[in-house]
C-alpha cells in the first residue's frame, strides 16, 4: 500500500478467470481521515490490520468477494468521521442528520468510500462484472453500517440464538451476513485486545475525543453523561470495565464460537479487562482509606471542641455565683447593725440565696453540660461523619505503528468530501 500499483485476484464468481485490477493510492483514503483524536487515520489502519488478519487466519471462512468487502469496508469505515457521535449529531441538528436518520455517521462513510471510488483512478472495481460489483458494494455497505454499535446488539441476539440451536449455515446468505457484521465489530473494537501498554495509550485519545465532545455539549448548555465529562476524569477505568464486560468480551466469545481462530482476541481482551478491574480495586481501597482517615480527623476535632465548650461555660458561671457570693455577704455585713428582726431577716435571705445558688450550680449547670453537650458531641459529629463518609469513586481502539502510519508532508492530507477526492504529488 506504499504506492499506487496493481493487484490481481481470481473472481470465485467466474473460475478460472484472473482479473489484474489498478488500485488507488491509499493516500487518498487517509486524507479523507480527519485529525480528530480517535477516529483517524491509524483508527482506520488498525481495524484494516485486524481484519486482514482475521481473513489469513481463517482462509476458509470469507469467499473472495466477501474478504475484498470486508477489508475495504474496514479501511473505509470511519472516513471523514467529526469526532462525535450519531446523538450528538441528532440533538445538535446536523445537516448529516437531517439526509440520514439512522446510523448517521456510518452512511456518511460509506458514501465518502463511493465518492473515492468514482474518482479516476480509483475504482478499484473497474474490472468486476456488473453483477459483482453491485455484490461488493454492496456488502460494503453492508459492513460499514455494522459498525455502528446500536445494530450490533440485535446482531449479536441473531446468531446467539442460530448457535445455541446449532442452526448457523455457512451457505446461508443471511447467516453469512451476521458473521460479517460481528467481524466488523470485532475488528473496529481491536483496541481492547491489544497489549496493555497499547490498550492504555489508545484509551487516553479515546477519552480525549469524548472529552471534546463533552465539552461542545456544555457549550450549548447540555450535561455530559459521565464517560465524556472531564470533570470525571477518575471514572476511566470503571468505565473501561463496564464497555469491556458488556460489549467487547461477548463480542469476541460470539465471534471465536463461529470462527474458532479468533481466540487471541478474545484473550487479549480478558488479559486486557483483568487489569482494569484491579485498577478500579486499588482505587477503591484508597478511596475507602481517605474516608476513613478523614472520618476519624473530623470526629476527634468535634468531640474536642465540645469539651471545651462546655468546660468554658462552667467556668463562667462558677465565677459569677462565688462573685455573687461575696457581694451578698459583704452588704449583709454592712446590716449587722440592725435590730433583731432585721438579723433574722438577713438570716433568712442568706437561707433562701444558698437554696437558689445550688440550684443554679446543678440544676442549670447539669442541663448545660449534659444536654448540650450530648447535641454537640453526637448529632452534630454523626452528621458530620455521614456527609463526610461519602464519596464516589465511579467511573478502542488504535494500533500504531511508526513505518506505516506515518504522515505525508507532501500535501495538505485535509480535505471535504466535496472537492475532487484524488491525490495528486
Amino acid at each position: 500500500f506504499a504506492t499506487p500499483s496493481t493487484c490481481s485476484w481470481t473472481s470465485s464468481a467466474s473460475p478460472g478467470l484472473r482479473r489484474t485490477v489498478s488500485y488507488a493510492s491509499p493516500l487518498t483514503v487517509k486524507k479523507n481521515y480527519r485529525r480528530v483524536p480517535y477516529h483517524n487515520w491509524t483508527h482506520g489502519f488498525s481495524v484494516a490490520n485486524s481484519m486482514y488478519t482475521i481473513i489469513k487466519r481463517s482462509p476458509k471462512s470469507f469467499k473472495p468477494l466477501e474478504c475484498l468487502a470486508l477489508f475495504i469496508g474496514s479501511l473505509c469505515h470511519d472516513l471523514d468521521h467529526r469526532g462525535k457521535n450519531n446523538k450528538f449529531m441528532l440533538e445538535t441538528e446536523s445537516p448529516l442528520a437531517a439526509i440520514y436518520t439512522t446510523s448517521t455517521l456510518e452512511h456518511h462513510h460509506f458514501n465518502q468510500t463511493v465518492t473515492i471510488l468514482q474518482q479516476e483512478g480509483h475504482n478499484i472495481f473497474g474490472k468486476l462484472t456488473s453483477n459483482e460489483y453491485k455484490q461488493v458494494l454492496g456488502n460494503i455497505k453492508h459492513c460499514i453500517l455494522a459498525t455502528d454499535l446500536a445494530l450490533f446488539f440485535p446482531n449479536k441476539a441473531k446468531l446467539t440464538k442460530l448457535m445455541d440451536e446449532n442452526k448457523f449455515d455457512w451457505e446461508s446468505m443471511e447467516h453469512r451476513l451476521l458473521i460479517q457484521a460481528i467481524a466488523m465489530t470485532a475488528c473496529d473494537l481491536c483496541a481492547s485486545a491489544k497489549p496493555w501498554d497499547v490498550q492504555v495509550e489508545t484509551v487516553k485519545v479515546i477519552f480525549e475525543e469524548f472529552y471534546e465532545q463533552g465539552d461542545a455539549e456544555k457549550a450549548v448548555g447540555k450535561s455530559p453523561i459521565p464517560m465524556m465529562d472531564r470533570d470525571k476524569v477518575d471514572e476511566q477505568a470503571q468505565s473501561q470495565v463496564g464497555f469491556l464486560s458488556a460489549i467487547c468480551i461477548p463480542c469476541y466469545q460470539l465471534l471465536n464460537r463461529v470462527i474458532p481462530n479468533t481466540d487471541q482476541l478474545l484473550e487479549g481482551c480478558k488479559a486486557n479487562l483483568d487489569r482494569w478491574m484491579q485498577i478500579v480495586d486499588e482505587e477503591k481501597k484508597k478511596n475507602e482509606a481517605i474516608a476513613k482517615s478523614n472520618k476519624e480527623e473530623d470526629g476527634e476535632e468535634e468531640t474536642d471542641t465540645g469539651i471545651e465548650e462546655v468546660n468554658e461555660e462552667e467556668d463562667e458561671e462558677g465565677e459569677e455565683t462565688l462573685e455573687d457570693i461575696d457581694d451578698e455577704y459583704i452588704n449583709n455585713d454592712k446590716d449587722q447593725g440592725g435590730d433583731g428582726n432585721t438579723q433574722g431577716s438577713t438570716s433568712t435571705e442568706k437561707l433562701s440565696m444558698t437554696d437558689d445558688l445550688s440550684y443554679s450550680s446543678e440544676t442549670d449547670l447539669s442541663y448545660s453540660s449534659e444536654t448540650d453537650f450530648s447535641c454537640s458531641s453526637e448529632t452534630d459529629l454523626s452528621c458530620s461523619s455521614e456527609t463526610d463518609l461519602s464519596c464516589s469513586s465511579e467511573t478502542d481502539l488504535s494500533y500504531s505503528s511508526e513505518t506505516d502510519l506515518s504522515y505525508s508532508s507532501e500535501t495538505d492530507l485535509s480535505c471535504s468530501s466535496e472537492t475532487d477526492l484524488s491525490y495528486s504529488s
